[in-house]
């Protein structure tokens, strides 16, 4: 993964970045379900899903409570 490097006012040059960091990050959601391996690569399992949509409820209720206007979506 690329990313880009701040040097002041000169143009930007990519830097690659650290990729273990993401590996490790995967291998712990496999490890707990969330998400399954295939031949097509990482796919999200129902688990992983599930917890999700819980989730986006959840942080969509507690915003509504904060913010009535955002109750139409």
């Amino acid at each position: 993964m690329l990313e880009k490097k701040n040097n002041g006012s000169k143009p930007h040059h990519s830097e690659k970045g650290s990729g273990s960091v993401l590996r490790e990050a995967l291998k712990q959601l496999e490890k707990a379900g969330f998400i399954k391996s295939s031949k097509d690569g990482r796919l999200i399992s129902p688990k992983g899903q599930s917890f999700l949509d819980n989730t986006s409820f959840e942080v969509k209720t507690e915003l509504v409570k904060e913010l009535p206007a955002l109750k139409k979506y």
